[in-house]
């Protein structure tokens, strides 16, 4: 009996971009498309927000800072991860990779886009909550330095644990 050959990984061009006020439908359709896939790993429902109108997403994307990974200039979405100032933080907010773009490094373009959008705020942390059986979510926040800090919430249906990242000061 032969061994399996070894998997082989392609890699993908990843193209990240601020979404702006006027990309609401495109923020629209990719949260949509992360509720669908991972239900359970997020504090809101597809339900829910399939019934959010035109003002609501508008008003999600002046309140925090999104970033969109694509598989190029007006490619088809990767992933996307949204920043929010806080309390003397940043808080890392909405993440999600395709499954088809999952161990691909989007991830961690995504992480490094909202890190240095805090950075550049002055943040001195950078802070996230990640569901307790989103395992594959934890490892890939500890591979980028977050820390669990045993602080923990319950919200309908997840149990879900405080991260954080110390960041560097500016300058």
């Amino acid at each position: 009996m032969r061994p399996a050959p070894p998997r082989v990984t392609l890699a993908i061009m990843v193209h990240l971009r601020r979404l702006a006020e006027a990309d609401w439908r495109t923020l629209r359709e990719v949260r949509l498309a992360t509720l669908a896939d991972a239900p359970s790993a997020f504090g809101s429902t597809y339900a829910d927000e399939a019934a959010f109108g035109e003002a609501d997403w508008r008003g999600r994307l002046t309140q925090r800072t999104y970033f969109l990974a694509t598989d190029g200039p007006g490619g088809e979405p990767l992933g996307v991860a949204a920043g929010k100032r806080g309390d003397g933080e940043w808080t890392l907010h909405s993440m999600w990779v395709a499954p088809a773009a999952r161990g691909r490094g989007v991830a961690a373009k995504l992480i490094k886009a909202v890190t240095e959008e805090a950075v550049a705020h002055g943040a001195p942390k950078l802070v996230l909550q990640v569901a307790e059986a989103n395992m594959g979510a934890r490892r890939v926040y500890e591979r980028h330095g977050f820390v669990a800090t045993g602080e923990w919430e319950t919200i309908p249906g997840m149990r879900r644990e405080r991260m954080v990242l110390s960041l560097p000061a500016r300058g």
